[in-house]
């Protein structure tokens, strides 16, 4: 595998670099386009960062991983009778050369480590000469769309900390205990939908704890019999603990959290986009605007009590009238009469996070940033998707001749070609590919951007 990956390399016009760095071990995985526009992806090295996650280390270790790639038989087997381990310094010299995108995450160490392989910010030597733009890791700006704009309501910051995310949260209490999993386990194998009997959840990343929200959400009779079990366990701190969430519970509450499982949902297809091997950079405004068009439909446009989503399943337990907590002696229902009133109170809440939102995700997907320049390569805008302009005005648009030169001319500017020879080449390509996509549904790559730069860049 390695041998095929050395020979792709050494054919390679151009080299993106995906850098990933977890627990004090680095893997490095590429992608190359070949001159006759063939797309190879595959992982360059692991290595161990030994001395630390500093800048520095990083871009050691990148060097480090680049050599060991670049030496046939590197650490052979014992009795290895073959050829002897040798560095290969023309196939070293040549990918150095050739890497013009690296993506990262965005912590302040990988951003250094970003521009000291440049040669920039006093670096001692040039690890990467011709690198010409830079990526973030998306999927991490996903999880940073939910957690920020959580934090600009505090009715729902308090809510969220209270049932999900808090130590003490429901959640958290059922899931840590055994017999509160147990009985847990047994409402809900009983009742309709008997998928997802924990609420399991893993605090260091959204995705995980999205699950849990969600369960909390298509198991609400479930969990009211779990805390009703709870509470019937006088005398005890559990039992207070459970009767004070109980009674701090309304309708308009457990809509709110309906409707943040709602965003949950969206926010975990587009990481899952981002998170693809197969992620295509021209669909990053599209999929953006997506997920924006999305949260409006469901709460500016007030269609989440239509579509089916945890909305309006929520909603629908709350009409039913069979959502009772027994505690202290008393009965407690939600829904009812006042039902139309919550409604229009999680609404309200709503509308304000979902406007928080569209600012992230303007910051998170700038018009500035050259990734986005993309867009002008996706194919599928032709055939009536959203389009790049809507991170912009929210709404659907048409796409603009001009925008489309100004997209070129960037990209003529970040890759040091002629503006009239790619413009003339777009124009050319662009029409073929979309004769091809529509007839037989061709992915954007037809048009010839493969990983990113190259057939932008007019390199053919």
């Amino acid at each position: 595998m390695l041998d095929h990956y050395r020979a792709c390399l050494k054919c390679a016009s151009m080299v993106v670099l995906i850098r990933d760095e977890r627990h004090g071990k680095m893997l490095i995985r590429f992608r190359d386009t070949l001159k006759d526009m063939t797309v190879v992806c595959g992982v360059l090295g692991l290595v161990e960062l030994r001395q630390g996650s500093t800048a520095k280390d990083t871009v050691d270790a990148t060097e480090k991983a680049f050599n060991i790639f670049a030496t046939p038989r590197h650490e052979a087997p014992r009795n290895f009778r073959g050829c002897t381990r040798k560095l290969e310094s023309k196939l070293l010299q040549h990918l150095q050369e050739r890497v013009e995108i690296t993506a990262t995450d965005c912590a302040a160490a990988e951003i250094l480590a970003q521009e000291l392989g440049r040669g920039r910010c006093g670096a001692e030597e040039t690890l990467f000469p011709r690198t010409k733009m830079i990526g973030r890791d998306r999927a991490h700006a996903c999880q940073r769309l939910l957690r920020h704009p959580w934090k600009a309501e505090t009715a729902i910051k308090t809510l969220m900390e209270e049932t999900v995310l808090g130590k003490n949260s429901v959640c958290q209490k059922i899931w840590n205990s055994t017999t509160y999993s147990a009985w847990f386990a047994d409402s809900v194998s009983g009742s309709e939908f008997s998928r997802g009997q924990t609420l399991a959840a893993a605090k260091h990343r959204f995705c995980s704890l999205s699950k849990p929200l969600g369960r909390f959400i298509l198991h609400l009779d479930a969990v009211a019999e779990t805390l009703n079990k709870i509470a019937a366990m006088k005398g005890t701190e559990a039992a207070q603990w459970a009767t004070d969430w109980m009674d701090g519970c309304t309708s308009t509450s457990v809509l709110t959290l309906a409707m943040r499982a709602d965003i949950g949902a969206a926010a975990v297809d587009l990481t899952r986009f981002f998170d693809s091997e197969e992620m295509d950079i021209a669909e990053i405004n599209s999929e953006a605007a997506v997920f924006m068009q999305s949260l409006q439909v469901l709460f500016a446009d007030e269609q989440c009590w239509n579509l089916h989503d945890y909305t309006k399943h929520c909603a629908e337990v709350l009409h039913s009238g069979k959502l009772l907590f027994f505690y202290n002696g008393v009965a407690k229902r939600l829904g009812g009469s006042n039902l139309e009133s919550a409604k229009r109170a999680a609404l309200q809440h709503m509308r304000k996070v979902i406007k928080v939102r569209e600012d992230a995700v303007r910051s998170e997907f700038p018009s500035f940033d050259g990734m986005m320049v993309f867009s002008v390569f996706n194919l599928k805008e032709d055939v009536g998707c959203p389009t790049s302009s809507m991170l912009q005005d929210m709404i659907p648009g048409k796409k603009h001749y001009p925008k489309t030169c100004d997209s070129l001319e960037r990209l003529s500017l970040i890759f040091q070609v002629s503006r009239d020879k790619l413009i003339a080449e777009y124009e050319y390509l662009h029409r073929v590919a979309s004769a091809h996509m529509k007839s037989a549904g061709v992915s954007t790559e037809s048009l010839g951007n493969g990983p990113g730069a190259n057939a932008a860049a007019g390199k053919t």
